[in-house]
C-alpha cells in the first residue's frame, strides 16, 4: 500500500515550483506551514513565508512625526521578519528552500492578493480559523475575499494536521 494519495503523488505535485503562505500576524499559522513543509518535501518547490502586517497604534501613535512614524514601522516589520525569519531557519534546516516576506498594508486582503501577484506563486496556502463559540469553521470576510479574488490557486487549511493520506 501506498502511502501518498495517486492524485496528489502525479500531476499536481509536479507543477508545483513556487508556494506562498499567508502567516497571519495575530493567528497561529503552524498547520499551513505544515502543509506547505509536506508539499514542498514531495514537490522540490520552493515556499516563501509572507506576513502583511498593520497596527493602528503604530500608525496613530505618530500622526504628527511622519518620520518617528516611519522608524517606528520599520522597527514593527523587523520585529514580524525576525519571526518569519526564526521559522525559515528552522526549515532550511531541514533541506528546503525557504524565504520570507513582510509588508505593511491596512488591508490585509489586498495586501496578500498584492504579493500573490508579483511572486506569481503556483499556489497560496491561508489558514481559516474558527469563527464560532461553538469552535465551527466558518469563513471570515477576509477569507471569502481572497478566495473571491485570489488569481492564484488557494489551499484553504483548517487548524488540525493532514491525516497520513490527506484528502
Amino acid at each position: 500500500a501506498r502511502d501518498e494519495n495517486p492524485a496528489v503523488a502525479g500531476g499536481i505535485m509536479k507543477t508545483l515550483s513556487k508556494i506562498l503562505v499567508n502567516v497571519e500576524e495575530h493567528h497561529d499559522s503552524t498547520q499551513a506551514i505544515a502543509k506547505a513543509v509536506w508539499l514542498a518535501e514531495r514537490s522540490g518547490a520552493a515556499i516563501e513565508l509572507f506576513c502583511c502586517c498593520f497596527n493602528l497604534s503604530v500608525r496613530n501613535g505618530y500622526l504628527f512625526d511622519r518620520e518617528a512614524g516611519l522608524h517606528a514601522q520599520h522597527g514593527y516589520l523587523r520585529k514580524v521578519e525576525e519571526r518569519l525569519l526564526n521559522i525559515a531557519s528552522s526549515l532550511q534546516n531541514q533541506g528546503l528552500s525557504v524565504d520570507v516576506d513582510v509588508a505593511w498594508d491596512r488591508h490585509h486582503c489586498e495586501g496578500v492578493l498584492r504579493k500573490a501577484q508579483r511572486y506569481g506563486p503556483d499556489l497560496l496556502i491561508h489558514q481559516i480559523g474558527v469563527h464560532s463559540r461553538l469552535g465551527h469553521y466558518w469563513m471570515a470576510h477576509q477569507d471569502w475575499q481572497l478566495l473571491r479574488e485570489c488569481t492564484v490557486p488557494m489551499l484553504l487549511v483548517k487548524a488540525h494536521q493532514w491525516g497520513r493520506v490527506p484528502r
